[in-house]
């Protein structure tokens, strides 16, 4: 894509581009011409500016952002950013902490993907926490899966360590209020059968938040909410029964979450 005289006079004029960005567009029209794509038509110019101006930072100074960019050109839409790329979002791109739960995690809602166009670069941090927390709960709860347990973090006190340590690492990597609207976002679309996971997750996100937010050593981060599951501040689901219980996937036998209606209660993680 070649950049037009018009089309750079725009970007360096919005953006308030420096000497350097503007030479950098001319040696890179191709991100120039998605970028001036994206503002020409987003109607939120403010915040718009704000996120190609984190984007161009970004292929400056992140070998892995150049290589996701590249990715996002090899299998979507070349003219457009990958965060305003909605069939790229869908087929590609997810926020993962729930493995186990309904579409198997692999699956962004509408508030997700709303979030996503809206803060793109938070979101990018998110999923990269959200590989971080699986990697230290599955290190702290080396849990083995069996007939009877099929989904050994699903709803328990992994469960509760996980989303209050993702929502933790997201406070740190944005801030309160941008941690709980993607924490919401993302379970949004949880079916109403469900509501106990969804309370479960949500009241572990805010306990995440909260940790975080008043935190001064974030080397301390894991150990906190560990100790916090230990002390029961966190909550999870008990009992759990994985022959009762409603299937997440209408066509996987053994995928169930183990919520027993008029059973399973939120209880604290010290019981």
């Amino acid at each position: 894509y070649e950049l037009s005289p018009t089309a750079f006079n725009y970007l360096v004029s919005t953006m308030q581009l420096d000497e350097f960005y503007s030479d950098w567009i001319i040696q890179h029209q191709h991100y120039a011409y998605q970028i001036y794509n994206y503002l020409s038509n987003e109607p939120d110019i403010t915040n718009a500016i704000l996120n190609s101006q984190m984007h161009f930072e970004l292929l400056n100074s992140s070998q892995d952002y150049v290589q996701f960019n590249i990715r996002h050109d090899i299998f979507g839409d070349k003219s457009n950013v990958w965060w305003n790329d909605d069939t790229w979002l869908v087929n590609y791109f997810s926020i993962n902490i729930d493995d186990e739960g309904i579409y198997g995690g692999n699956h962004l809602t509408a508030a997700e993907k709303q979030f996503i166009r809206n803060h793109p670069i938070y979101a990018l941090r998110y999923k990269d926490n959200a590989e971080k927390a699986k990697s230290e709960t599955a290190a702290r709860f080396p849990f083995i899966q069996t007939p009877q347990n099929p989904n050994p973090y699903l709803n328990t006190k992994a469960d509760a360590f996980r989303h209050a340590y993702w929502m933790a690492l997201n406070t740190l990597s944005s801030n309160p209020d941008k941690a709980r609207e993607y924490g919401i976002a993302h379970e949004s679309e949880t079916p109403a059968a469900l509501y106990q996971e969804k309370d479960m997750d949500l009241y572990n996100n805010d306990k995440g938040i909260a940790i975080a937010n008043g935190l001064t050593a974030h080397s301390q981060l894991i150990d906190i909410i560990y100790n916090a599951l230990i002390n029961g501040v966190l909550k999870y689901l008990s009992p759990l029964d994985y022959t009762q219980s409603p299937k997440y996937n209408p066509n996987c036998a053994s995928c169930r979450n183990g919520f027993v209606p008029g059973t399973t209660q939120l209880i604290p993680t010290n019981q």
